[in-house]
């Protein structure tokens, strides 16, 4: 009788032990399946702010692209200026030119 009752015992702990081993697969199965997906979330953000800091590469280079053309637009702009100043000095000698010529026609 006694040998009987220490089977059952035995047989009642080894199925306690099976049951916790069990358990305890489930648990690391949670556990790994936890563990992917926090793995794939990494990855997605990873990928979010790879693609945040090439939008933010062509950004900076459109940017450095425009202040170059607004630097070329303003020194055509001087260059254009000049020019118009150096016509209006011409005219203004042109002019001269002829007033002193209209006047040694006369004095002839």
């Amino acid at each position: 009788e006694r040998a009987a009752h220490a089977d059952t015992l035995i047989e009642e702990e080894k199925k306690k032990a099976d049951s916790e081993a069990e358990r305890a697969v489930q648990a690391n199965k949670r556990a790994d399946e936890e563990k992917t997906r926090a793995d794939s979330e990494a990855q997605r953000a990873d990928q979010a702010e790879k693609r945040a800091d090439e939008e933010k590469t062509r950004a900076d280079t459109q940017a450095e692209r425009a202040a170059h053309a607004d630097t070329l637009i303003e020194e055509e702009k001087k260059k254009a200026d000049s020019e118009a100043e150096r016509a209006v000095q011409a005219n203004k000698r042109a002019d001269e030119e002829k007033t002193r010529a209209d006047s040694e026609a006369q004095r002839a």
